[in-house]
């Protein structure tokens, strides 16, 4: 049961890490550095150093990276054509579901 809530937040984090991600987006499409956007994705990254410190502490550096890098991929792409409404090109599908291979096989195999 341990290991799914350390799991769960991982995938947690990697998520908010996108949302502040977005933030930055937000600020840079008005051109704005110092805005209320660069303010909150940093605290959100603040406050993510804080959970990924007590995740690290129960999982594997290499499968805690795979868990992030998977969730941050998927939840970026979902981000950019649904809320920022870019255009997801047919290489780029191909290479994230390339991406995403890799990755399952990272953390299946390692």
């Amino acid at each position: 049961m341990e290991k799914f809530i350390v799991l769960a937040i991982a995938v947690l984090l990697s998520v908010v890490t996108v949302l502040a991600d977005a933030f930055i987006k937000k600020a840079a499409l008005k051109n704005v550095f110092l805005s209320p956007f660069i303010l909150g994705a940093s605290l959100i990254y603040l406050a993510t150093i804080v959970g990924w410190f007590f995740v690290l502490k129960k999982v594997e550096f290499l499968n805690a990276g795979i868990i992030y890098t998977l969730i941050f991929i998927i939840t970026t792409a979902l981000v950019s054509v649904l809320y920022f409404h870019e255009e997801l090109l047919i290489t780029e599908m191909v290479g994230l579901v390339l991406a995403l291979i890799s990755i399952f096989l990272m953390y299946r195999f390692a």
